[in-house]
């Protein structure tokens, strides 16, 4: 794979510079109705609780005031135009919203803190003679030692909190150091997936006989889709990321799009990947007019019905509460299909937790259990086609068109005098789109933002790190107005584990995710 490397170099921060077109004015929202940052900022009063059905369903809504009632489907010179300045826009105000704008500093700084705090832990991180002195078979430089802990970042970063993300990370980091492997386990909703791809990188470093420098040396470099392909099935190695053929990615997409080809590259340091993960989507959807699929087939209302006839099983929903008759569910308004199924969810979701109480915490276990019944997961594809947010892009053409029209964005920011990374300025993004749902859904505004380094920084408290230690790693640094809550706050003493691999006392809290992250939230995210 060295070889097709370095014949498919290029050079990566000539092709990201954003070239100066003409200057695109920024001073009103091209889509008015739909436009974020009427949801955002001081004094914003205070909205009813609405689950996250109701918000996807306002916001689409919206966004057809602004297209004349018809969703965009594919690529036009115009609408594209049309869609980067909105996104040139939200980013442009974003920027001016204090706690907001930290998106500017995402990755530049505050994963930057987060590995100097996990240095604190570890100091081969952050200091090239502790890793000498490790006398590692593999670890042999910080910059090693940083890129196994960013790869045990990416791959744990699936459907988990930032929180949960950091302590798992930091487990397999530590499991690395031990054993110089990753070791395969599940964590969280997509705990298969991440444990395949652990798998994969052991794998990965054995073609490249134990070469950390090596194997970053390929995960950094660019190819066309196709090229990768060839290559990688030579070593045994199927990559499955739905990209067209001649689109350029990197070395890093064999552990996925989301979390390999954009989410690890940026963490290695290359900005210009776009992560099309939950939130880019939405706020893609949002735009387009695209953000709920609308549409339920037979198919499905079939497998619903089927699976709900049982009289034992009818009796069980009318003691929780629920009345319905299957053989209705065709005739049903699409309003009350949502309704029974997101009370089918969330009945499955009180099922789930006293299994899980009775001692089925295995995943694969409650999985085959749930696929068993048949009913949540009938619900639960009808509540995400009808109701819940497309959460994904739906084809490799539309990858490109959202990363092209992202471009165009970034191209018209720099003519006004704003430079910004592709990442960065999703970043940007993220945090406003964060923040408009809490506010739209009735949280409180914040609740689902969590930065790295705050994460890292409550991880390093746990594991007995000096409060002045960690607060000099945030005077160390242009901070962006925000301290980390190991900063702020004591930890909680009996909610964390115990973590393979770590030094001797060393512990991950995953307590505070967990709380984190409310009943419909985590749902959301699963």
């Amino acid at each position: 794979m060295k070889e097709v490397s370095q014949a498919a170099m290029i050079d990566s921060e000539t092709k990201a510079s954003p070239r100066r077109k003409r200057k695109v004015s920024l001073r009103r929202a091209p889509m008015k109705h739909v436009f974020i940052g009427q949801w955002l900022g001081d004094g914003q009063e205070k909205l009813k609780r609405r689950t996250n059905t109701e918000v996807s369903a306002f916001l689409m809504e919206q966004a057809l005031r602004d297209l004349g009632g018809r969703p965009l489907t594919g690529p036009d010179p115009v609408t594209d135009e049309r869609l980067a300045r909105q996104f040139a826009y939200e980013t442009f105000h974003a920027m001016q919203q204090g706690d907001l704008s930290r998106g500017v500093n995402w990755y530049k700084d505050a994963i930057a803190r987060s590995i100097e705090l996990a240095g604190l832990i570890y100091p081969e991180l952050v200091d090239d003679k502790a890793a000498k002195g490790l006398g590692h078979a593999n670890i042999r430089s910080a910059q090693e030692a940083k890129t196994v802990l960013c790869c045990a970042l990416a791959i744990t970063s699936q459907n988990n909190t930032v929180h949960e993300n950091c302590a798992y990370a930091l487990e397999q980091y530590g499991a690395f150091r031990t054993n110089g492997a990753f070791f395969a386990k599940t964590y969280g909703a997509k705990g298969a997936s991440v444990a395949n791809n652990l798998v994969r990188f052991n794998e990965l470093l054995e073609v490249h006989e134990g070469d950390l420098s090596s194997l970053r040396d390929f995960l950094e470099a660019p190819y066309t889709m196709s090229e990768l392909r060839t290559a990688a099935a030579k070593f045994g190695i199927n990559i499955t990321a739905r990209e067209l053929a001649d689109e350029t990615v990197y070395g890093s997409i064999v552990f996925g799009p989301k979390i390999g080809n954009a989410f690890l590259s940026n963490l290695l340091g290359n900005l210009s990947p776009l992560t099309l993960d939950l939130w880019m989507t939405r706020t893609w959807g949002r735009l387009t007019g695209r953000l709920v699929k609308g549409t339920v087939s037979d198919d499905q209302k079939d497998r619903l019905r089927d699976t709900l006839i049982s009289e034992g099983f009818l009796a069980e929903m009318a003691e929780a509460g629920l009345h319905a008759d299957p053989s209705t569910i065709h005739e049903l308004a699409d309003e009350d299909l949502v309704d029974l199924c997101g009370d089918l969810i969330n009945l499955w979701e009180r099922f789930r937790k006293s299994l899980v109480a009775k001692g089925y915490d295995d995943n694969k276990q409650l999985s085959e259990f749930k696929a068993n019944l048949g009913w949540p997961g009938a619900a639960q594809s009808i509540s995400k086609s009808l109701g819940a947010s497309v959460d994904a892009p739906a084809t490799a053409s539309e990858r490109r068109w959202i990363r092209q029209v992202m471009g165009r964005a970034v191209e018209i920011l720099a003519g006004n005098g704003v430079i910004i990374e592709p990442a960065t300025m999703q970043a940007v993004l993220w945090y406003a789109e964060k923040a408009a749902w809490d506010h739209l859904s009735g949280r409180k505004v914040g609740s689902l933002n969590v930065s790295f380094d705050e994460a890292m920084a409550r991880l390093a408290t746990r594991n007995g790190i000096d409060h002045d230690a960690i607060a000099r790693v945030f005077r160390g640094s242009e901070h962006d107005g925000s301290s980390g809550p190991g900063l702020r706050e004591e930890p909680r003493g009996d909610d964390a584990g115990a973590a393979q691999g770590l030094p001797e006392g060393a512990e991950v809290d995953l307590g505070d995710a967990i709380e984190e992250a409310e009943p419909e939230v985590r749902m959301m995210l699963a």
